[in-house]
Formats: structure tokens, C-alpha cells, sequence
């Protein structure tokens, strides 16, 4: 099923198979930076590393298409 990194929630994120703890980073940095538009931005998460970057990948993640906040 497809996943929107910019709607998900932590159990969402989780069942990735990314941890809980990275899926918490990832919806903190989310919450301060806005939402987001690329795999960059999504690797500039503190703890994401491509392995990360490929299991949201496989479950079918994407960006929706809100506007970033500026920081």
C-alpha cells in the first residue's frame, strides 16, 4: 500500500521495517522542518541512512504535494 511521508504516522512508518525510534526522528524532523519534497531532504533526517531511504522505497512511499515550511 502506498505511503505518504508527508501524512504517515509512527505506526505507519514502523511497519516499514524502519524502528520505531528512527520513525520518531523522522515524524520530529517533520514536525520542525515541514514536509517533504525529496529523497534529500528524507536523508537529512538524523538516523536515516539509504537502507532506510530503500525500505520506505519499497513499501511504496512518496511526497504528497504540500509546501514545504520555511525553516
Amino acid at each position: 500500500m502506498p505511503l505518504d511521508l508527508n501524512a504517515a504516522g509512527l505506526e505507519e512508518l514502523a511497519r516499514t521495517g524502519i524502528s520505531v525510534e528512527r520513525a520518531r526522528f523522522f515524524l520530529e524532523y517533520r514536525d520542525e522542518h515541514g514536509c517533504f519534497r525529496t529523497w534529500e531532504d528524507v536523508k537529512n533526517v538524523p538516523g536515516f541512512s539509504q537502507k532506510s531511504i530503500e525500505l520506505l522505497k519499497e513499501h511504496g512511499a512518496f511526497f504528497s504535494g504540500h509546501d514545504r515550511k520555511a525553516a
